[in-house]
């Protein structure tokens, strides 16, 4: 066995050259960081992202990406290598503010981080990434699916801000201008949809992370007012066939452990459970 070895790289386009097959070897356990990445190619590198990877010999054993303010996302399948890791990213200078990762994985870097550092390590929530690969319709309530459009940037700008609220109320939420933009940008780039009944959105859903075979699905949100109608399963439903007609083989998407509404709904449509993150926060 080689001795592990911690590399940091400067952006993303030099981390995928070495990471890209490791990760797409479990694409969609790996999703989320494999798509991440992606999303930041071509991204100027700047002093605040962070990809590294731990490495036995030639064989790749752990990588990490960063992107503030979000914790370190951690994939791994050697548990040896994480010491190396906190090791090698506290020598290149790196505050990391917490770690979301594969349950085990997690386990084992935030207690290798509050071992070394001294540090608290509080579980912020605990996360299943599910899988689809056929749709089973769930019974339609009124209304219609559509692609959201720009005269809806406003109100979904209104429902992210909700959204993040929501499911990361650990993490600075996003100023108003910069919720408009992205909002703006993802409707123009075709990845919003809504459920509207009455000609009103009352669920709004969106794509990311296209890999290979699977995309994901995220951002689901339905007011409170408009909840327990059936909105979101259908908007998710309708958006998910819609995503296996265009030929992508998998659809995946995360719930909150806490949530038993969208873990239970999610599987009544076709998701099946692939594996259980978990996210830390240290201090």
């Amino acid at each position: 066995m080689g001795r592990m070895e911690v590399v940091i790289y400067p952006d993303a386009e030099s981390f995928l050259a070495v990471a890209q097959d490791w990760l797409e070897a479990h694409e969609i356990e790996y999703s989320l960081q494999l798509g991440i990445a992606r999303r930041m190619r071509g991204a100027p590198p700047t002093s605040d992202l962070l990809f590294a990877a731990a490495t036995n010999g030639w064989r790749l054993a752990a990588t990490a990406v960063m992107t503030p303010p979000y914790p370190l996302l951690l994939v791994a399948d050697d548990h040896a290598a994480l010491p190396p890791l906190v090791e090698g990213l506290l020598a290149a200078g790196w505050d990391v503010p917490g770690v979301t990762g594969p349950v085990a994985v997690a386990d084992a870097f935030a207690a290798a981080w509050t071992q070394t550092t001294g540090q608290n390590a509080r579980l912020v929530r605990d996360l299943r990434l599910y899988c689809l690969e056929d749709v089973i319709p769930p019974p339609m309530p009124l209304g219609r699916f559509r692609q959201a459009v720009e005269a809806d940037t406003p109100l979904l700008a209104e429902w992210m801000a909700a959204f993040e609220a929501e499911a990361t109320p650990d993490s600075p939420p996003a100023g108003v201008a910069a919720l408009l933009q992205a909002v703006q940008r993802r409707i123009a780039a075709g990845e919003m949809f809504v459920w509207e009944d009455g000609g009103q959105p009352v669920s709004v859903a969106a794509t990311t992370r296209p890999l290979r075979t699977c995309i994901s699905i995220g951002q689901v949100y339905t007011p409170p007012e408009q909840r327990r109608r059936g909105y979101a399963t259908a908007c998710v439903a309708a958006l998910s066939q819609r995503l296996l007609d265009q030929g992508w083989r998998y659809c995946v998407l995360f719930t909150d452990l806490a949530n038993p509404t969208s873990n239970s709904i999610y599987q009544k449509i076709g998701y099946y459970p692939v594996c259980d993150y978990r996210s830390y926060r240290f201090s």
